[in-house]
């Protein structure tokens, strides 16, 4: 079973659905319902409560979230007669809200609020007093009767819907509770309305309470319900309003009506979609054209044309035609390849449309046919000034929207603009002074870049620490000593007669693997001998005692002490030289060890002690002593030294062990070089400060676009080579038909007055003229860009939009990327020829804008049954043309709408917005019981002009017709008085010719 609509005439739910008094219509009813609840508590029994529930008093406004749909619409001029205003609800049980009742047998309850109807010629408007909870609405007396609803009736007119294909009740109430998106509640007002009048639809109270707290009365807690008027009012009736909306009525007819004056019709040719245009001298000042009469004539169409099955071409238009407007519209650029500036500043010629798109100035016969179609016929002419001249009329309306659409692309320029300004200088720094320098003084200077810079996969500081290079080679320190400002090398140039600075070859050195940076590789002068001594100080000569001054010394030597020295110092040398491993005297058993005590036994007066062989002993013999500050013979050995066996043994034992474990005898071990790759490190430097490189990343990471940091790669947006503008594309997205239907509605539609009214007929679109029309105005618009000094290149295709799209699809793609075989027309994604479009004159769609328009493949002469996807097609675009005319696109050609069985177009009123009223009848009609509800009409109901219906002693009272009852309930009521919606289709065959 499908899904249905299903009314229910009242729904509650909360404590108000366990209210006990019952809504008989006699019986008073308090203002607010009492409920009775029970508490028990363990070991302590039940105890009674009494609870008070809001109620119609006390409600001071209604959300307008809560309201979901008002028929007619907010504002609508052409409202149908012969239906009902209604309003709907989201919650399903808000009229019965704040009823204080339960219903009675049959099912019916009072609302707490009513939806009323007022003539405006009648009452006024609703308005708002000063210091009033609400708006209210003042009803004359005398018009109580007549502009007011019976109140006791108001059950009838609310109810709830669902839409399910439930029919149980336990069924239904589930459905309320689980799916609230299929379910309403709604409020009907049972006014037939009049043509051509202005009414004002007001939510207003039901009841005498509600209506005195609307209008600023304190609520009375002992109230009873009464009505809040009646037809006998003793004066005029002030209401409350919760809500309200105004209308207006058109004239008579509903969906069904208007829909059964349609009239198919095969539009001609020769008349709709096409008239004729001359090419030839209209006038004196357009010479040097000569046409034959046949070649001076030819069809100008329109964006829609009837279907014909052959698009227009180029080779219709006389090659002496193309070759004159060749010449006029070449013009401005052979005079400037001529560079003829007194000539070129006579140059005034009609438009090279998408000249700056297709990068052409000039139009050669192998020229795109896209291009020389677009330039060279004039009926692609026309269409694209037709384009230009609607951008030229609503410019200011473009430009606001181009200038909203660039705001953060104008900051963008400015950081674009300063790093132009950065690249320049930076570029010219790093020429001059970063990229001539040797890679060991590049390496050395940029060190302070070392920790950023990636070199082989890691930081570039890292692969000096892991090289040989010591770090303070590349130190700030080395950079200093090394400068040529540094003193140590001025005064270096300085002696050895330079003229500027050496620069040292240190760090280069470092990178190929010298190890002479070792502070610890040499043994200091003195130690093993006295290279100075040996080198400085000549021989004595005429004197008995040599100074030694010169060497920082206060001493004079004797000059044989002197000779001893050098003798000795080269002695030990050599020895040093030959043998480096130190080694104990032979002779330590003869000569004896010196112990400590005998030293400090040497040295209690004189705190200088020099050890040495005494005078004559080359081989050994006893240490001296010599005391004082020169160096001279001592008269006597030192005392104490030890001499015994077992402590000269011990002695070498502990000098033994001491140097196995000093490694005295053993080489130093020597870490093995490491070398820099300099010239790799400093290329990888250069790279990572070249302005080409760095300047790009740092304005990518300011300047984004949509989340991408490559701007280059979006489509509206996109950045030159040099970094200092960015180009903007700007998208309005305006359907330009309706523009061009302002502009010239005969150059949309040729022969459109001509279409009788009611007529309904299939058309198709021309590709040609809308790519025409839609190159045409985006050529101006580049222009207006240009001279408002607008961020674009002047290839922008901002205009893409022709039809209002269903899908918002564009309708062509970039005109910049329209390819060099192709041809007018090809480049929106349909057939050359055109898609086929549902055109309709009349009342009915402009009474009914949201009906449903689709295309149903026949079988056998009717629609098929169970269609599939491919067999229902729905439009690809809608439009209108003021006064009556309306249109849909579908993705359907001619071919295709009549092979085989062909198609069915379809028009079908809302589904989805139920209706409620009844026929009007015709000027012949009488006043009978109806077989079923769908036919009946308002003389049926004994309802005229401008009254409310009544259901007491209405002549259809207790009729019953298919399942529902006139009067039984709001149900009832609400299932006879839908309107079902109609359809209308209508075969392709009787709308093509």
């Amino acid at each position: 079973m499908a899904d249905a609509y299903r009314f229910l005439p009242w729904t509650r739910r909360g404590l108000v659905a366990e209210v006990e008094a019952v809504d008989d219509g006699t019986t008073p009813l308090p203002a607010r319902a009492r409920v009775g609840v029970a508490l028990t508590v363990s070991n302590l029994g039940e105890h009674q409560i009494n609870l008070e529930l809001i109620g119609p008093g006390d409600v001071l406004g209604v959300d307008p979230r809560l309201i979901v749909r008002t028929d007619p619409a907010r504002g609508s001029t052409d409202a149908e007669p012969n239906y009902c205003a209604a309003i709907e609800f989201d919650p399903p049980d808000f009229p019965w809200l704040f009823t204080p009742a339960r219903p009675d047998g049959s099912e019916q309850l009072k609302p707490w609020c009513v939806l009323v109807v007022v003539d405006l010629e009648v009452v006024a408007a609703p308005t708002l007093p000063r210091g009033a909870p609400l708006p209210i609405v003042i009803v004359p007396r005398e018009a109580v009767a007549t502009e007011l609803p019976d109140l006791a009736e108001s059950w009838a007119w609310a109810h709830a819907q669902l839409l399910t294909e439930a029919t149980a009740p336990a069924a239904l109430a589930g459905e309320l509770a689980e799916r609230p998106e299929r379910n309403v509640s709604r409020l009907v007002c049972p006014r037939r309305l009049v043509a051509g009048r202005r009414y004002a639809a007001c939510l207003v109270p039901a009841f005498e309470v509600g209506r005195l707290r609307g209008v600023g009365n304190p609520p009375d807690a002992n109230a009873t319900l009464a009505p809040a008027w009646d037809a006998n009012q003793s004066s005029d009736l002030v209401l409350p309003v919760y809500y309200h909306w105004e209308f207006a009525t058109g004239p008579g007819g509903d969906f069904e009506s208007l829909a059964r004056e349609l009239r198919p019709m095969q539009s001609d040719p020769a008349t709709v979609g096409a008239e004729p245009m001359y090419l030839g001298a209209a006038a004196p000042d357009v010479p040097g054209l000569t046409l034959t009469p046949a070649d001076a004539m030819t069809t100008l169409d329109g964006v829609l044309r009837a279907p014909s099955g052959r698009p227009p071409a180029l080779e219709e238009i006389a090659e002496a035609f193309q070759t004159w407007l060749r010449d006029i519209v070449e013009a401005p650029e052979r005079l400037r390849a001529a560079d003829d500036g007194e000539a070129r500043t006579r140059a005034l010629a009609p438009p090279l449309y998408a000249a700056e798109h297709a990068r052409r100035y000039l139009v050669p016969d192998d020229a795109p046919p896209w291009f020389r179609a677009l330039n060279l016929d004039p009926r692609a002419r026309v269409a694209a000034g037709l384009g230009a001249q609607v951008v030229r009329t609503y410019q200011e309306d473009f430009m606001r929207v181009c200038w909203d659409q660039v705001g953060d692309i104008l900051k963008a320029n400015e950081l674009l603009s300063r790093g132009r300004l950065a690249f320049e200088g930076l570029r010219k720094l790093h020429t001059r002074h970063l990229a001539p320098l040797d890679p060991d003084r590049l390496a050395t200077v940029a060190a302070p870049l070392l920790d950023r810079v990636r070199s082989a996969g890691a930081v570039a500081r890292r692969r000096i620490a892991g090289s040989s290079v010591p770090d303070a080679a590349v130190g700030a320190a080395m950079r200093r000593l090394t400068s040529g400002q540094s003193p140590i090398l001025k005064r270096l140039a300085r002696r050895t007669g330079s003229r500027a600075p050496a620069r040292t070859k240190m760090v280069a050195m470092f990178a190929a693997g010298w190890s002479g940076v070792d502070p610890a590789g040499f043994v200091p002068d003195g130690i093993l001998g006295s290279v100075a001594l040996n080198a400085a100080v000549p021989e004595p000569m005429g004197t008995s005692k040599v100074s030694l001054a010169a060497f920082g010394l206060a001493l004079e030597v004797d000059r044989d002490e002197l000779a001893l020295l050098r003798t000795s110092a080269r002695a030990l040398t050599g020895t040093r030289a030959q043998n480096p491993v130190l080694a104990a005297r032979s002779d330590l058993g003869a000569e004896g060890v010196v112990t400590r005590a005998a030293l400090d036994a040497a040295l209690r007066t004189d705190g200088t002690v020099i050890l040495t062989r005494t005078t004559g002993t080359t081989s050994g013999g006893p240490f001296r002593v010599a005391r004082g500050g020169r160096l001279g013979r001592t008269t006597a050995p030192v005392e104490g030294l030890v001499k015994a066996a077992a402590a000269v043994r011990r002695f070498e034992t502990a000098r033994a062990q001491t140097f196995e474990v000093l490694h005295v005898d053993v080489a130093t071990p020597r870490a093995p070089l490491v070398p820099l790759e300099l010239s790799a490190l400093a290329a990888d430097v250069r790279s990572a400060t070249d302005p080409a490189v760095t300047v790009p990343k740092r304005i990518r990471a300011m300047v984004s676009v949509a989340g991408q940091l490559d701007l280059a790669g979006m489509e509206a947006i996109r950045v030159p080579e040099t970094l200092d503008r960015v180009m903007a594309a700007p998208v309005i997205e305006t359907p330009l038909y309706r523009l061009l239907a302002e502009t010239d509605r005969n150059r949309f539609l040729p022969g459109a007055d001509g279409i009788p009214p009611n007529a309904i007929t299939l058309l198709e679109t021309n590709p040609r003229f809308i790519e025409a029309f839609l190159a045409g105005a985006n050529t101006e618009l580049n222009g207006e860009l240009l001279w408002r000094r607008f961020p674009s290149d002047g290839r922008a295709t901002a205009l893409r939009y022709f039809w209002d799209r269903i899908d918002g699809r564009p309708d062509i793609e970039p005109i910049h990327r329209w390819r060099d075989n192709s041809v007018l027309g090809s480049h929106s994604g349909v057939s050359v020829g055109g898609q086929l479009v549902l055109l309709v004159r009349g009342r009915l769609l402009s009474r009914y804008p949201n009906a449903v328009l689709y295309a149903w493949r026949a079988a056998a002469g009717r629609l098929k049954r169970n269609p599939t996807g491919d067999d229902l097609r729905a439009p690809v675009f809608t439009g209108r043309l003021e006064p009556d005319l309306a249109f849909a696109g579908f993705d359907l050609t001619d071919e295709e709408a009549v092979a085989g069985d062909g198609f069915f177009f379809v028009i079908q009123e809302q589904p989805t917005e139920p209706r409620f009223g009844f026929d009007e009848p015709g000027p012949r009609a009488i006043a009978a019981l109806p077989a079923e509800w769908r036919g009946a009409t308002w003389l049926d109901a004994g309802t005229g002009p401008g009254r409310y219906l009544v259901l007491d002693q209405n002549p259809l009272q207790g009729h019953t017709a298919g399942t529902a009852q006139f009067g039984q309930n709001a149900a009832h009521q609400a299932a006879l008085m839908l309107q079902q919606p109609a359809r209308v289709a209508i075969h392709a065959s009787h709308l093509i010719g």
